[in-house]
């Protein structure tokens, strides 16, 4: 496992400001696109995972279901941002 948090973005500008955050406290993480598979995610293999984006992109996206779950079966912490 990294010492990684992965912010999945999910057409948001707030996944920056997030960043920025977790960065000034020292919290090593790295944007990647809300369009990532599951199984990307888990190669990685992150500390934890932040869900960017507001609701109505993600509805659109029709990975977002299906990787919500997949991402509930890793070992990582998991947390969803609205805007």
């Amino acid at each position: 496992m990294n010492d990684m948090i992965l912010i999945l973005n999910y057409s948001d500008e707030f996944a920056v400001e997030a960043a920025k955050r977790l960065r000034g406290e020292r919290v090593f993480c790295k944007i990647i696109s809300g369009t990532t598979t599951a199984a990307q995610v888990a190669e990685i293999a992150p500390r934890g995972l932040v869900l960017c984006g507001e609701p109505k992109s993600a509805e659109n996206t029709l990975l977002m279901p299906h990787m919500t779950m997949r991402c509930m079966s890793f070992s990582s912490s998991l947390s969803a941002l609205p805007s």
